[in-house]
């Protein structure tokens, strides 16, 4: 990254800066870190609470060959993925889990009804690795639910919200560095997740920033993930 794009992004009152792209090793998590230090004490909901940038539940879990299909078939998978997953977060900090008028309706799906009542899972990056195990009618139940009932629900946050995420190369560094396709703990390879993780985390940042003004999204990606969407 230059100085000037540095500067841009740390700059507090520049809201549109919103991702680092750089190679590993040249600083991304220090400087989402110097950003989250901007945010505290101004009254902001910091996501996640308890660590100081959302990261991976370690790294992706195994794929079968009929999951990897689908996910390649479908092209704005990823970029829904990560939709659902930062706005049920946020909705989930700032809505009660319990029965009543401000519960979230039950989602047509059982495996993601399951994710959406679990308290357990409230970061966007944890929301995302159940996520990616859903079945193909799970998807579409997830699309569904995500225009239906979150898309609106995510629309009505008024306290100002900021969310870091980062590491998603480190989640599925082992689609790219097994060259075999398959691994035995990981399943079916795909190294295009690798690129399409991150950038389907830049086009859902991008897709609900016109949803909310109140939610900012920070996000750490690589840089050759990024030259891939310009190519």
């Amino acid at each position: 990254m230059r100085g000037f794009a540095i500067e841009d992004f740390l700059d507090f009152d520049n809201k549109n800066k919103t991702v680092v792209a750089a190679p590993k090793g040249y600083g991304k998590t220090l400087l989402i870190k110097y950003k989250l230090h901007s945010y505290e004490d101004r009254g902001y909901l910091l996501i996640p609470q308890n660590t100081m940038v959302d990261v991976g539940p370690g790294t992706a879990l195994s794929l079968s060959r009929d999951q990897v299909a689908y996910m390649l078939d479908e092209q704005d998978f990823w970029a829904t993925i990560w939709e659902v997953a930062i706005a049920l977060s946020l909705i989930k900090h700032h809505r009660p889990q319990v029965p009543g008028p401000d519960a979230l309706p039950r989602p047509e799906s059982d495996s993601l009804s399951t994710i959406v009542t679990d308290a357990r899972l409230l970061t966007p990056f944890h929301i995302f690795a159940q996520l990616l195990h859903l079945t193909p009618q799970g998807f579409f139940a997830a699309k569904r639910f995500l225009q239906a009932t979150l898309l609106p629900a995510y629309g009505q946050i008024h306290r100002p919200t900021a969310t870091f995420i980062d590491n998603i190369d480190e989640f599925f560094v082992h689609h790219i560095a097994n060259r075999d396709g398959h691994s035995t703990y990981h399943g079916v390879l795909e190294p295009s997740y690798w690129y399409h993780a991150q950038l389907g985390l830049v086009s859902a940042i991008y897709l609900l920033r016109a949803q909310n003004p109140h939610a900012k999204i920070y996000a750490a990606i690589r840089i050759e993930a990024f030259n891939a969407l310009r190519d």
